[in-house]
């Protein structure tokens, strides 16, 4: 059932309708809604944020987290999630530069095939 602001107006004006059930009903409603917004804004989010990562990533150099997060274009603040998003890439590879500092690469470089005409 999608959320209407007229059932939400008629439950909250009108004394005969406002009950604990209708009020939990709709309070469900509200929240279901909420968490649907948020998962799709996630998901769009790490999308672009994972297209990033791969396209600084794509000549299989290796780079250290703080190099990718500023060719990416994200702040230094995004370490972690830039973190997250290297480990969702097929072919990658870590190596040590030390006590708790890492590199990572593309295994192999990723390759765009352009075609004419978008096909």
């Amino acid at each position: 059932m999608k959320l209407s602001y007229d059932i939400i107006l008629d439950v909250v004006c009108d004394p005969s309708l406002q009950s604990e059930e209708v009020a939990a009903k709709l309070l469900q409603m509200f929240e279901d809604s909420q968490k649907k917004k948020r998962t799709k804004k996630r998901d769009s989010f790490d999308g672009e944020q994972l297209r990033a990562v791969r396209e600084a990533m794509s000549d299989g150099r290796w780079y250290r987290l703080d190099e990718i997060c500023h060719k990416a274009g994200y702040s230094p603040l995004s370490i972690g999630a830039i973190s997250a998003r290297i480990r969702e890439l097929p072919g990658y590879e870590r190596r040590t530069l030390g006590n708790r500092l890492y590199e990572y690469r593309l295994a192999s470089p990723v390759i765009q095939v352009v075609t004419p005409y978008g096909r």
